[in-house]
């Protein structure tokens, strides 16, 4: 252990590294636990190297019981290190706190230190914010953080509007999974108000951010739940279906579908309708996708059924598009609708140069064609279909 304190720089970070590996074996637990203030005082070493491996070390032994008195007794110089000049060492620093967390000797002293995770999550540096965001997730679990989270869970809201956009999908990741804690529920709820504010915010990946967390709170906080308590939410997310981004466009009617299988929201859905079959034929490929899914996803709920029928017609345009990824998607939900036992005359109706996609190029789309040829026969329907089914059937590529 005298090379941790006496040793050239490079030998004492070594032998931090090598503490860990000794400490699994007790015999030298009395000889580490001599060297502790040493390798603590190398927390102001020189050398950036030296300094990260005894926080490692710190970490590292905390496990072993035999070692938490005394590093208990230097937790809060330990914590004081979130404020380094060296970013390495706040990100360093803050990536062991879910560990000495586990323990509950350390948790008072964390608990009154939390005011700290604040600064670290409006760190200059990314790096520093996303070890910070993702210490608070993982403390978030632990039952005795439950009132400190909750006293900086709107700072936590800010990281919507970061640069990293990481560390944004993973604000919408991590306040789902907080909405799951009973305890924070109603603190959630009381955020969404300035979660509201971001759906109009001049950068169109904030506002994207802010769709997703919206619609992903719908399952952990309850339907009904957030309808009461923000009955606006729906009309104030499908405004985003005209926005001028392709992108929140995209989310906008992703979050239409989710919403769409919540009773409580069937009226809002309705009078949005018009905007969302409107994306059928926007003009990206992506938006197009992606309205197409949405509004065949309507189908198991019979109030839609009307709006579904109407739509067969772009549907059946679609299927003629340049893009071939949007031309496969509207026949891949032409084919599962048709036989629907609501739209099979529909179908018979709007596919009147349907023959024709049976010598497309690709392959896939005329099997596709084939096997709604298939399901509409099944209904009875004008015999050709069953005559064009065997003219092709050679086609071993259909089949």
């Amino acid at each position: 252990m005298m090379l941790v304190e006496y040793a050239h720089p490079g030998l004492r970070n070594e032998a931090l590294t090598s503490l860990s590996d000794l400490a699994r074996h007790e015999q030298f637990h009395s000889v580490i636990f001599k060297s502790l203030p040493v390798f603590v005082a190398l927390w102001n070493e020189d050398r950036l190297d030296v300094r990260s491996s005894a926080i490692s070390a710190y970490s590292d032994l905390i496990q072993y019981e035999v070692f938490q008195d005394i590093l208990c007794t230097t937790l809060p110089n330990y914590l004081a290190l979130w404020r380094d000049e060296e970013w390495t060492i706040r990100r360093d620093v803050t990536r062991t706190m879910p560990k000495l967390a586990r323990h509950k000797r350390f948790q008072d002293a964390i608990s009154h230190a939390f005011s700290g995770v604040v600064a670290l999550l409006k760190d200059e540096r990314y790096e520093v914010r996303s070890a910070a965001f993702s210490a608070f997730t993982d403390l978030a679990t632990i039952e005795r953080f439950t009132g400190p989270v909750s006293t900086i869970l709107p700072s936590v809201l800010t990281l919507l509007k970061d640069k990293n956009r990481d560390i944004r999908e993973g604000v919408v990741t991590t306040l789902s999974l907080l909405a799951e804690n009973r305890h924070l529920q109603n603190d959630i709820l009381n955020v969404l108000p300035t979660l509201a504010v971001l759906l109009k915010e001049e950068d169109w990946e904030i506002r994207r951010a802010a769709i997703s967390a919206y619609s992903d709170l719908v399952v952990p906080l309850g339907a009904e739940t957030l309808h009461e308590s923000f009955p606006s939410i729906v009309s104030d997310l499908m405004a985003l279906l005209k926005d001028r981004h392709l992108y929140v466009r995209t989310r906008a009617i992703s979050a239409f579908s989710k919403l769409s299988r919540h009773v409580v929201f069937h009226d809002a859905i309705a009078a949005s309708l018009p905007d969302a079959l409107a994306l059928m034929s926007d003009e990206a490929s992506e938006v197009q996708r992606a309205a197409i899914l949405a509004i065949a996803d309507l189908v198991r709920h019979e109030i839609f059924h009307n709006a579904v029928a109407r739509a067969f017609l772009q549907f059946a345009v679609l299927m003629r598009d340049e893009d071939p990824f949007v031309q496969k998607a509207a026949l891949s939900v032409f084919s599962d609708l048709a036989h629907h036992k609501k739209f099979p005359e529909t179908a018979l109706n709007a596919i009147s140069d349907f023959p024709s996609f049976l010598r497309d190029k690709n392959w896939k789309i005329r099997r596709i064609v084939t096997l709604t040829y298939s399901d509409l026969a099944r209904f009875g329907k004008p015999p050709f279909t069953r005559m064009l089914i065997i003219q092709y059937a050679c086609d071993s590529d259909v089949l």
